[in-house]
This record gives structure tokens, sequence and C-alpha cells, in this order.
């Protein structure tokens, strides 16, 4: 019988995930920051812990109580219900918070502690550039790439940690040549985007996660690279902020809405994370793999297929370009540039398919 540690087992996804885990004949210790939603972990029979990622005197106890573990599953994060167009830096600086320092202090400890078979983590297919760039140029434009990049993590962690927690002996992976980690998502995120600082900043945070993670050398590193999430408690379910916003007329299209957006419903998601953490067939590889439906769909098409879907009284109205680069590039990246996910590479390796409809029907 496997023992698995998720973390973040009180959240959304963390329950489904601990239940299918638990079905599957999974042994579950499962945490979360509050002790919220404990009760429900407690009947579905895991064993609940609470602790706090950013505190590494925390992160070490638990590793040292909890002990060997086949897998660890890392869905710790705090994304916004809601993406306003002004103050959306302070919205993410928690997310962000905990992908830079937590995951240093998660995957140094756990490396030295636990030393699971697999470290799974859940990233974002919007984190990549509307041009697409790709792991395929050679070692040494990757490593030059890099150490930008490691340069950047520090900036950042300066600003959330209040001072310089870089640790470069741990962190020398990130000037390593990474094409064989990304080879199945193909590109890297766009940590250099001029477009926004929010999304230069969140896809930072997303970017340290994948590359510590995928740069496991105890056994497998996986990140699942998850679409935006759709069903029963996400923001586009009954009583979601977005489709509430939708109903009440306030959601519209920041410049000329041809964005791809890659959808996944949350119930197809929990599946891919309990294969990514039971799935032992030869197939089964690690690296960064983008997990999401085979319906992209332009932010034009989708917004009003759900706006009618959900019964609001029109579609979206449209903020033009200029205004929107201007004053909440941002939410113009979102709708206007980025592009959708590749995906074959979970598929194949992991026996995952997507079963559930796009996110517009139903919508509850």
């Amino acid at each position: 019988m496997s023992r698995v540690l998720v973390l973040g087992a009180s959240g959304l996804l963390g329950q489904g995930v601990t239940r299918k885990l638990i079905e599957h004949g999974c042994t579950v210790i499962g945490t979360g920051r509050t002790g919220r939603g404990f009760d429900e972990l407690k009947k579905l029979g895991a064993s609940p812990r609470q602790f706090d990622v950013l505190d590494r005197s925390g992160v070490e106890s638990l590793c040292g109580q909890v002990g060997h573990v086949d897998a660890v599953v890392n869905l710790m994060s705090k994304m916004p219900q809601k993406l306003r167009a002004f103050g959306a830096e302070k919205d993410f600086e928690e997310y962000n918070r905990i992908r830079l320092l937590g995951t240093k202090h998660l995957m140094k400890t756990i490396e030295a502690t636990c030393r699971p078979e697999r470290v799974i983590a859940t990233s974002h297919t919007y984190v990549c550039s509307p041009g697409g760039k790709t792991y395929v140029a050679n070692p040494g434009e990757n490593a030059s790439l890099d150490k930008h990049t490691a340069r950047d993590m520090l900036k950042m962690e300066e600003r959330y940690d209040g001072e310089y927690a870089y640790d470069y002996e741990f962190n020398k992976k990130d000037v390593i040549d990474v094409t064989n980690m990304f080879s199945y998502a193909s590109e890297y995120p766009w940590v250099d985007a001029p477009v926004s600082q929010v999304v230069q900043e969140f896809n930072g945070a997303a970017y340290r996660l994948e590359r510590l993670t995928a740069a496991y050398k105890h056994g497998f590193g996986i990140v699942l690279r998850l679409g935006f999430l759709h069903g029963p408690g996400t923001a586009f379910g009954k009583g979601g902020a977005f489709r509430e916003d939708m109903l009440a007329g306030k959601v519209k299209v920041v410049g000329h809405g041809y964005g791809q957006w890659s959808f996944l419903h949350v119930d197809d998601a929990t599946d891919a994370i309990v294969k990514a953490t039971t799935n032992k067939s030869d197939l089964a590889a690690p690296g960064v793999m983008n997990v999401c439906d085979y319906n992209p769909t332009s932010t034009n098409e989708w917004m009003a297929r759900y706006a009618y879907a959900v019964g609001a009284k029109k579609p979206p109205g449209k903020v033009g370009s200029r205004l929107g680069m201007y004053f909440c590039p941002h939410l113009f990246f979102y709708c206007s540039m980025q592009r959708a996910a590749y995906y074959p590479g979970f598929p194949n390796h992991y026996d995952w398919e997507p079963k559930r409809g796009p996110m517009w029907e139903p919508c509850d």
C-alpha cells in the first residue's frame, strides 16, 4: 500500500485527489494551512496535518514526522477568485510567495528526508508566451536564458521574503540545460513578459515551481500544467465569482478577444493527478506536461457561449486594445494574446483522456 503526502489536501482539487487516492488503496496524509476542511479529510480516511509551507522549520518538522512516503503531491496555491483590472499585483502576492519560497523550502526538505519516488505538482497552461518560445535551442542558449531567469528569481524572492533568500547551491539547477525537462510541454513560462508586471511575476513563480519539481533527483519530478479549471467549486461554477459577475453584466473582453483558452474540468484534473501519482507503467515519464481538454476556444467565442448558457442578459462588452494595454495589460494578455496549449505528452504517457465536455455545457 502506497503512502502519499498531499499538500493542500483541504482545497478544491485536494479533496478530490485525496478521495480517489484512498479509493485506489493509498494511505494519505493531507495538509492544510488553516485546518479548514480537516473534518472532511478525516471522513474520507486521510490523516490531516496543519502546516505552513512558508515556515521552513514547519516544513522540516512535518517531513520529519511523516517520514518516508512513496509520493508527494503538491497542490498548494492561493489563487484569487477574481482577476481585477486594478490592484492585481496584491491579489497574487500570496500565490507568488507560496510558489517561490514555499517550493524551495519543500523541495530542499523532501530531498533530504522523505525522498519519495515521485513528486507531482500543478502549474498552468496559460503561463507561456504567445509566440511559443520553445526548448529547441542549443544548450548554450538555454544556459544563457536560465542565468537571466535565475537573476529575476532572486529579485522576486527579495521582494517577497524581504531578504536575499536565493540559495544558489541548491538552485544551481537553474543554469543547466533543461531541454528534457520541458520536452513534453514544448515551452517555458514567459518570465520576461513585457506586457504586464502581473503576468511576469505570476509566470516567474510558476517557472520556479516547475524547474525545482522537474529537477527532483531521487525519482520522478512531474509537473502538470492544468488548463483553466471549470466545474463545481470553481469561479465558473454555480455561485462562482466569474459566473456572478457575468450574470451582473460586469464582464468585458479586453482587446480584440482572439486569445485562445485551454480549459479543464476539475474532475478531469483530479483524474490526471491521481494517474500521475499511481500509474507505474513503463510509459510513465517525468517532466513538465500540459493537461487540458481538446476544445481550445477564443475569448470571444467562449464568453458568448458561457453568457448564453448561464442565462446572462447579453454577451460581454469590449474594452479597446489601446485602453486595455495601457490600463489593464494583464487582462489584455489573457483576453487577446494567450494561445492554446499543446497537450499530447501526458495522455500518451499516463493513459489519460478528458471525459467532460466544454466549460459552457453544462455550467453547473
